[in-house]
Formats: structure tokens, C-alpha cells, sequence
């Protein structure tokens, strides 16, 4: 008898342990508030204020990284052309003195705070960012693991050259350069 009931709370404890674990939320460095991304949606690119080349593997445009703004929320979208399709991303947006960096300059993409993994692949992701957490003057450093039969690359928004010892790159946006969309 001790041994079924014994057996039965331990049941019921792992019952419990697991539905608690289904059910805790995720934690995220950017709350939805200030963040939310979409994959593999047209988004409208027609009146962007900046649009700068997606280079694949240095050499091979991959397609465009865009940027929109309206009067809440900066928009990057990443959009793939021709056969081109974007596995993975990863995004930063904000100072530019606190953009991950080896000691040496380096970016590190996989410590940027915001990302997507598409395996199969997609032609558009779009990141909502809120402009209320951003200077008047920001960088986007926009990384990308991009495809297309029979090659694999990693891809970055063209720009700026970070001091390192690589090809990565960033830009700096204002946003006095960039009309909200009402105003246009």
C-alpha cells in the first residue's frame, strides 16, 4: 500500500513538474513592446528611406536590407532576390559603441539581440523596432545565413567595414534623414 501511494505522489509530481514547465513563459533581452518580427509576409519596401545591397559571401548580391520608419517603429527588413533564400538572421539595432565586438572588432552575430532561424528558408523577414529606445543617430548591423541551390553563404548589409580583421559591416541611420511614412 506505502508503495503506491508513494508511487502516485512521485506520478503526480512529474505530472505537475512538466505542465509547470510548459507553461513558463520565454524570456527575451527585447520585450514584444519594443520588438516583433515577421518571416516569409510582403511587406510594402516601396518607400524606404535607406535600402543598402545584401552581400552574400562578399561577392554575390543576395538581395536588399531596407529600412522604413513611421512615427513609433523603425522597420528592417531583410527581402532575398532571385533564388536567394534567407535561412537565418541576426540583427542589431542601436548604439554603435555597443554593437558586439571581439576585442579586435569583430562582430559577433550570434550575441546580437535579435534573430530568426528559418531552415527552410524564406524571401522576407521584417524586425519592428521601437524608435523610443533609440538615439536621434543609430547602427544596424544586419547578418544574414543565406542560400540557393548549391551554395551557402553568410551575407551582411552593405556599409561601413568594422575595424576587425573581416568584411562584416554596419551602417548608421539618423532619423531626421528618414520622413515618417505619414509624412511622405
Amino acid at each position: 500500500m506505502m508503495k503506491t501511494i508513494v508511487r502516485s505522489l512521485l506520478f503526480c509530481s512529474a505530472l505537475l513538474l512538466m505542465a509547470a514547465c510548459e507553461n513558463e513563459p520565454v524570456v527575451s533581452n527585447t520585450p514584444d513592446s519594443e520588438m516583433n518580427k515577421t518571416e516569409n509576409l510582403v511587406f510594402d519596401v516601396s518607400n524606404a528611406c535607406y535600402t543598402t545591397d545584401l552581400m552574400a559571401g562578399q561577392f554575390y548580391l543576395a538581395g536588399n536590407v531596407y529600412v522604413k520608419m513611421d512615427a513609433n517603429n523603425v522597420y528592417v527588413i531583410y527581402n532575398a532576390i532571385n533564388d536567394w533564400k534567407i535561412k537565418a538572421t541576426h540583427l542589431y539595432v542601436g548604439d554603435c559603441n555597443l554593437i558586439p565586438q571581439t576585442k579586435t572588432g569583430n562582430p559577433i552575430p550570434g550575441k546580437f539581440p535579435l534573430a530568426t532561424n528559418n531552415p527552410s528558408g524564406v524571401q522576407q523577414v521584417v524586425y519592428t523596432i521601437a524608435k523610443s529606445g533609440l538615439g536621434d543617430c543609430f547602427c544596424i548591423a544586419a547578418h544574414a545565413e543565406v542560400s540557393r541551390p548549391g551554395q551557402s553563404e553568410t551575407a551582411w548589409a552593405k556599409g561601413e567595414n568594422f575595424p576587425g580583421s573581416n568584411w562584416a559591416m554596419f551602417f548608421s541611420i539618423c532619423k531626421s534623414n528618414c520622413l515618417d511614412e505619414e509624412q511622405h
